[in-house]
Protein backbone atom coordinates (compact mmCIF):
# COMPACT_ATOMS: atom_id res chain seq x y z
CA UNK A 1 0.00 0.00 0.00
CA UNK A 2 1.25 3.42 -0.99
CA UNK A 3 2.48 5.81 2.15
CA UNK A 4 0.14 7.64 4.34
CA UNK A 5 0.92 11.48 4.97
CA UNK A 6 0.30 11.44 9.07
CA UNK A 7 -0.08 14.70 10.83
CA UNK A 8 1.78 14.84 13.90
CA UNK A 9 -0.27 18.12 14.57
CA UNK A 10 -4.06 18.23 13.12
CA UNK A 11 -4.29 19.90 10.02
CA UNK A 12 -7.51 22.07 11.73
CA UNK A 13 -5.46 22.97 14.29
CA UNK A 14 -3.17 24.51 12.21
CA UNK A 15 -5.09 26.90 10.24
CA UNK A 16 -6.02 28.82 12.94
CA UNK A 17 -2.63 30.16 12.76
CA UNK A 18 -3.07 30.79 8.65
CA UNK A 19 -1.26 34.09 8.48
CA UNK A 20 -4.59 36.75 7.13
CA UNK A 21 -6.60 36.18 4.00
CA UNK A 22 -3.92 33.64 3.14
CA UNK A 23 -3.71 29.90 3.13
CA UNK A 24 0.22 29.71 4.63
CA UNK A 25 2.07 30.46 7.33
CA UNK A 26 5.69 31.25 8.97
CA UNK A 27 7.14 28.06 9.99
CA UNK A 28 10.44 28.49 11.79
CA UNK A 29 13.27 25.22 11.86
CA UNK A 30 15.13 24.91 14.86
CA UNK A 31 17.01 22.76 12.90
CA UNK A 32 18.89 25.63 10.70
CA UNK A 33 17.74 28.71 11.95
CA UNK A 34 15.28 29.41 8.88
CA UNK A 35 11.99 30.50 8.75
CA UNK A 36 9.66 30.26 5.22
CA UNK A 37 6.18 30.29 4.24
CA UNK A 38 4.55 27.18 4.03
CA UNK A 39 1.12 25.79 4.17
CA UNK A 40 -0.88 23.48 6.72
CA UNK A 41 -0.54 20.12 4.51
CA UNK A 42 3.09 20.06 4.02
CA UNK A 43 3.74 20.96 7.84
CA UNK A 44 4.52 17.94 10.46
CA UNK A 45 3.94 15.25 8.15
CA UNK A 46 5.48 11.88 8.51
CA UNK A 47 4.91 9.07 6.04
CA UNK A 48 3.23 6.10 7.63
CA UNK A 49 4.08 7.36 11.23
CA UNK A 50 1.05 6.36 13.15
CA UNK A 51 0.91 3.20 10.87
CA UNK A 52 2.71 -0.57 11.77
CA UNK A 53 4.80 -1.86 10.17
CA UNK A 54 4.14 -4.19 7.24
CA UNK A 55 2.69 -7.77 7.88
CA UNK A 56 3.68 -10.64 5.41
CA UNK A 57 1.29 -9.28 2.97
CA UNK A 58 2.59 -6.14 2.92
CA UNK A 59 -0.66 -4.67 4.80
CA UNK A 60 -0.08 -2.07 8.01
CA UNK A 61 -2.71 -1.32 10.40
CA UNK A 62 -4.13 2.09 10.18
CA UNK A 63 -6.41 1.95 13.24
CA UNK A 64 -4.50 4.49 15.37
CA UNK A 65 -4.40 7.22 12.38
CA UNK A 66 -8.11 6.71 12.03
CA UNK A 67 -9.27 7.13 15.24
CA UNK A 68 -7.29 10.47 15.47
CA UNK A 69 -9.57 11.90 12.38
CA UNK A 70 -12.46 10.79 14.26
CA UNK A 71 -10.94 12.36 17.65
CA UNK A 72 -10.21 15.07 15.25
CA UNK A 73 -13.59 15.45 13.24
CA UNK A 74 -15.08 15.81 16.72
CA UNK A 75 -12.86 18.19 18.44
CA UNK A 76 -13.17 20.90 15.49
CA UNK A 77 -16.47 22.08 16.04
CA UNK A 78 -15.38 22.61 20.10
CA UNK A 79 -12.27 24.93 19.14
CA UNK A 80 -14.11 26.68 16.55
CA UNK A 81 -17.06 27.39 18.89
CA UNK A 82 -14.68 28.30 21.50
CA UNK A 83 -12.54 30.57 19.63
CA UNK A 84 -15.32 32.16 17.91
CA UNK A 85 -17.07 32.88 21.69
CA UNK A 86 -14.09 32.41 24.11
CA UNK A 87 -16.32 33.75 26.70
CA UNK A 88 -18.73 31.16 26.50
CA UNK A 89 -17.00 27.82 26.47
CA UNK A 90 -18.41 25.28 27.98
CA UNK A 91 -17.07 23.06 31.19
CA UNK A 92 -19.25 19.97 29.33
CA UNK A 93 -16.70 20.09 26.49
CA UNK A 94 -13.63 19.53 28.76
CA UNK A 95 -13.97 15.70 28.80
CA UNK A 96 -13.61 15.72 24.67
CA UNK A 97 -10.79 18.72 24.98
CA UNK A 98 -9.05 16.36 27.29
CA UNK A 99 -8.53 13.45 25.24
CA UNK A 100 -7.48 15.18 22.64
CA UNK A 101 -5.14 17.10 24.40
CA UNK A 102 -3.62 14.22 26.32
CA UNK A 103 -3.25 12.33 22.67
CA UNK A 104 -1.82 15.48 21.18
CA UNK A 105 1.03 15.79 23.89
CA UNK A 106 1.55 11.44 23.31
CA UNK A 107 1.67 11.57 19.97
CA UNK A 108 4.00 14.48 19.23
CA UNK A 109 7.43 13.51 18.03
CA UNK A 110 8.87 15.04 20.81
CA UNK A 111 7.24 12.96 23.61
CA UNK A 112 7.67 9.87 21.50
CA UNK A 113 11.69 10.62 21.04
CA UNK A 114 11.72 11.39 24.94
CA UNK A 115 10.14 7.85 25.50
CA UNK A 116 12.87 6.12 23.04
CA UNK A 117 15.36 8.03 25.48
CA UNK A 118 13.41 6.44 28.67
CA UNK A 119 13.95 3.24 27.22
CA UNK A 120 18.03 3.26 26.19
CA UNK A 121 18.41 4.13 29.65
CA UNK A 122 16.50 1.58 31.36
CA UNK A 123 17.92 -1.07 28.83
CA UNK A 124 21.78 -0.13 29.58
CA UNK A 125 20.93 0.02 32.84
CA UNK A 126 19.75 -3.64 33.09
CA UNK A 127 22.36 -4.67 30.26
CA UNK A 128 25.16 -3.15 33.47
CA UNK A 129 23.33 -5.01 35.86
CA UNK A 130 23.64 -8.30 34.03
CA UNK A 131 27.44 -7.57 33.34
CA UNK A 132 27.63 -7.39 37.19
CA UNK A 133 26.07 -10.15 37.81
CA UNK A 134 28.37 -11.89 35.20
CA UNK A 135 31.18 -11.60 37.29
CA UNK A 136 29.56 -13.66 40.11
CA UNK A 137 30.02 -17.11 38.35
CA UNK A 138 27.86 -18.48 40.99
CA UNK A 139 24.83 -16.14 40.27
CA UNK A 140 25.10 -16.08 37.00
CA UNK A 141 25.34 -19.79 36.36
CA UNK A 142 21.77 -20.50 38.60
CA UNK A 143 20.23 -17.13 36.16
CA UNK A 144 21.56 -18.94 33.48
CA UNK A 145 19.91 -22.46 34.26
CA UNK A 146 16.58 -21.04 35.40
CA UNK A 147 16.69 -19.37 31.81
CA UNK A 148 17.35 -22.93 29.69
CA UNK A 149 14.47 -24.06 32.48
CA UNK A 150 12.14 -21.36 30.98
CA UNK A 151 9.74 -21.66 28.55
CA UNK A 152 11.59 -18.55 26.73
CA UNK A 153 14.86 -20.59 26.92
CA UNK A 154 13.59 -24.11 26.23
CA UNK A 155 16.16 -25.45 23.28
CA UNK A 156 19.07 -22.88 24.24
CA UNK A 157 21.97 -23.42 22.06
CA UNK A 158 24.52 -20.99 23.81
CA UNK A 159 26.80 -23.06 26.55
CA UNK A 160 27.39 -21.41 29.80
CA UNK A 161 30.95 -20.07 28.84
CA UNK A 162 29.76 -18.64 25.74
CA UNK A 163 26.83 -16.55 27.49
CA UNK A 164 29.02 -15.82 30.23
CA UNK A 165 31.77 -13.88 27.76
CA UNK A 166 28.90 -12.30 25.71
CA UNK A 167 27.29 -10.86 28.88
CA UNK A 168 30.47 -9.41 30.35
CA UNK A 169 30.56 -6.90 27.37
CA UNK A 170 27.18 -7.36 25.85
CA UNK A 171 27.55 -3.49 23.99
CA UNK A 172 30.48 -5.13 22.46
CA UNK A 173 28.77 -7.52 19.98
CA UNK A 174 25.03 -5.99 19.69
CA UNK A 175 23.27 -3.00 19.04
CA UNK A 176 20.63 -1.62 21.79
CA UNK A 177 17.70 0.31 19.20
CA UNK A 178 14.63 1.20 19.98
CA UNK A 179 11.65 0.26 17.79
CA UNK A 180 9.99 3.50 16.91
CA UNK A 181 6.94 1.60 16.56
CA UNK A 182 6.92 -0.23 19.88
CA UNK A 183 8.07 3.27 21.11
CA UNK A 184 5.25 5.25 19.82
CA UNK A 185 2.81 2.58 21.49
CA UNK A 186 4.42 3.06 24.56
CA UNK A 187 3.69 6.91 24.11
CA UNK A 188 0.28 6.75 23.51
CA UNK A 189 -0.24 4.27 26.22
CA UNK A 190 0.54 7.47 28.65
CA UNK A 191 -2.73 9.34 27.37
CA UNK A 192 -5.09 7.24 29.82
CA UNK A 193 -3.58 9.00 32.90
CA UNK A 194 -2.63 12.61 31.04
CA UNK A 195 -6.31 12.54 30.54
CA UNK A 196 -7.30 11.83 34.01
CA UNK A 197 -4.80 14.62 35.18
CA UNK A 198 -6.04 17.33 32.81
CA UNK A 199 -10.15 16.67 33.72
CA UNK A 200 -8.61 17.33 37.82
CA UNK A 201 -7.54 20.51 36.73
CA UNK A 202 -8.72 24.21 36.15
CA UNK A 203 -8.79 25.67 32.99
CA UNK A 204 -9.44 28.70 31.45
CA UNK A 205 -8.77 31.36 28.41
CA UNK A 206 -6.39 33.69 28.35
CA UNK A 207 -6.79 36.50 25.94
CA UNK A 208 -4.20 39.21 24.08
CA UNK A 209 -6.19 42.94 23.71
CA UNK A 210 -3.08 44.47 21.75
CA UNK A 211 -1.22 44.13 18.89
CA UNK A 212 0.99 40.66 20.33
CA UNK A 213 -0.30 37.15 19.50
CA UNK A 214 0.75 33.71 20.19
CA UNK A 215 2.85 31.01 17.95
CA UNK A 216 2.68 27.26 18.21
CA UNK A 217 5.05 24.16 17.80
CA UNK A 218 4.99 21.17 16.56
CA UNK A 219 4.54 19.80 19.99
CA UNK A 220 1.48 22.26 20.95
CA UNK A 221 0.62 20.93 24.32
CA UNK A 222 3.04 23.14 26.30
CA UNK A 223 3.94 21.45 30.22
CA UNK A 224 6.06 24.07 32.46
CA UNK A 225 7.21 23.01 36.07
CA UNK A 226 9.16 25.34 37.89
CA UNK A 227 11.64 23.79 40.44
CA UNK A 228 13.14 24.73 43.65
CA UNK A 229 16.71 26.00 42.16
CA UNK A 230 15.09 29.06 39.94
CA UNK A 231 14.86 26.50 37.03
CA UNK A 232 11.96 24.66 35.49
CA UNK A 233 11.07 21.46 33.80
CA UNK A 234 10.05 21.87 30.11
CA UNK A 235 8.06 19.59 28.12
CA UNK A 236 6.97 16.71 30.88
CA UNK A 237 6.06 16.88 34.18
CA UNK A 238 1.99 16.04 34.14
CA UNK A 239 2.04 14.74 37.21
CA UNK A 240 3.30 17.53 39.27
CA UNK A 241 1.49 19.78 41.18
CA UNK A 242 3.19 22.71 40.18
CA UNK A 243 2.53 21.84 36.21
CA UNK A 244 1.81 25.15 34.30
CA UNK A 245 0.28 23.46 30.65
CA UNK A 246 -0.71 26.09 28.10
CA UNK A 247 -2.10 25.12 24.49
CA UNK A 248 -2.43 28.50 22.31
CA UNK A 249 -5.82 27.96 20.80
CA UNK A 250 -5.32 30.75 17.74
CA UNK A 251 -2.63 33.74 18.15
CA UNK A 252 -5.03 36.09 20.31
CA UNK A 253 -6.32 32.92 22.69
CA UNK A 254 -4.78 30.22 24.82
CA UNK A 255 -6.16 27.50 26.77
CA UNK A 256 -4.32 27.48 30.55
CA UNK A 257 -5.07 24.76 32.53
CA UNK A 258 -3.73 25.08 36.32
CA UNK A 259 -4.33 23.02 39.45
CA UNK A 260 -4.82 26.35 41.48
CA UNK A 261 -8.36 28.55 40.58
CA UNK A 262 -8.00 30.51 37.19
CA UNK A 263 -10.44 33.03 35.77
CA UNK A 264 -12.61 31.14 32.93
CA UNK A 265 -11.79 34.50 30.87
CA UNK A 266 -9.16 36.55 31.68
CA UNK A 267 -6.94 39.09 29.29
CA UNK A 268 -3.19 38.54 29.29
CA UNK A 269 -0.34 40.63 28.39
CA UNK A 270 2.73 41.47 27.04
CA UNK A 271 4.94 39.68 29.70
CA UNK A 272 3.09 36.56 29.83
CA UNK A 273 2.93 36.16 25.78
CA UNK A 274 6.31 35.96 25.05
CA UNK A 275 7.01 33.91 27.79
CA UNK A 276 4.55 31.40 26.89
CA UNK A 277 6.08 32.11 22.86
CA UNK A 278 9.75 31.27 24.46
CA UNK A 279 8.18 28.29 26.24
CA UNK A 280 7.20 27.16 22.56
CA UNK A 281 10.02 27.53 20.95
CA UNK A 282 12.18 26.18 23.33
CA UNK A 283 9.86 22.66 23.65
CA UNK A 284 9.51 22.31 19.71
CA UNK A 285 10.89 19.30 18.59
CA UNK A 286 11.99 21.45 15.33
CA UNK A 287 9.29 23.66 13.75
CA UNK A 288 7.50 26.86 15.46
CA UNK A 289 4.49 28.34 13.54
CA UNK A 290 3.41 32.03 13.39
CA UNK A 291 0.97 33.75 11.59
CA UNK A 292 3.19 36.83 11.33
CA UNK A 293 7.10 37.16 10.94
CA UNK A 294 8.52 38.34 13.78
CA UNK A 295 12.37 39.36 14.70
CA UNK A 296 11.68 38.63 17.74
CA UNK A 297 10.30 35.12 17.58
CA UNK A 298 13.49 34.67 15.01
CA UNK A 299 15.74 35.57 17.83
CA UNK A 300 14.59 33.36 20.23
CA UNK A 301 14.54 30.56 17.77
CA UNK A 302 18.24 31.27 17.05
CA UNK A 303 19.23 30.79 20.94
CA UNK A 304 17.17 27.99 20.96
CA UNK A 305 18.79 26.23 18.00
CA UNK A 306 21.05 24.51 20.13
CA UNK A 307 18.55 22.24 21.93
CA UNK A 308 17.47 20.55 18.57
CA UNK A 309 18.47 17.19 18.35
CA UNK A 310 20.15 17.20 21.75
CA UNK A 311 18.70 14.74 24.75
CA UNK A 312 15.35 15.72 26.33
CA UNK A 313 16.17 14.07 29.79
CA UNK A 314 19.32 13.59 32.30
CA UNK A 315 20.59 10.16 31.77
CA UNK A 316 22.75 9.48 35.17
CA UNK A 317 19.36 10.91 37.27
CA UNK A 318 17.33 8.67 35.74
CA UNK A 319 19.74 5.68 36.09
CA UNK A 320 20.09 6.69 39.40
CA UNK A 321 16.74 6.31 40.56
CA UNK A 322 16.44 3.29 38.85
CA UNK A 323 19.24 2.13 41.59
CA UNK A 324 17.46 3.92 44.53
CA UNK A 325 14.63 1.97 43.38
CA UNK A 326 16.19 -1.66 43.36
CA UNK A 327 15.11 -2.28 39.39
CA UNK A 328 17.61 -5.08 38.58
CA UNK A 329 18.70 -6.20 42.29
CA UNK A 330 16.75 -9.45 42.13
CA UNK A 331 18.56 -11.07 38.90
Amino acid sequence: MSRIRCHTVPQFYLKYFLIPNSNLFWVYDKKDSTAREQSPINTTVIGDYYLSSSDKEGNKDTRMEDFFSVLEDRTKPLFDAWISNPFKWSEDDKSLIAIFLSFMYTRAPRTIELTKEMGAVGINYRLDKLKDVANDAGKFKKLYEDFCASKEGKGCKISFKECSHLMSDPLKYVKVQINEKHAIGDSLRMSEAIYRVLMSMHWGIGYIDDEHFFVTNDTPVNIFVPTNDKKAILGSGFGSPKAEINFPLSPKLCLRIRHTPINRYHRVYAGFVDEINRRSVYTAERYIISSFKSNRIYKIVKEAASTYGKPKIDAEKIRQRLEDAGVGNNL
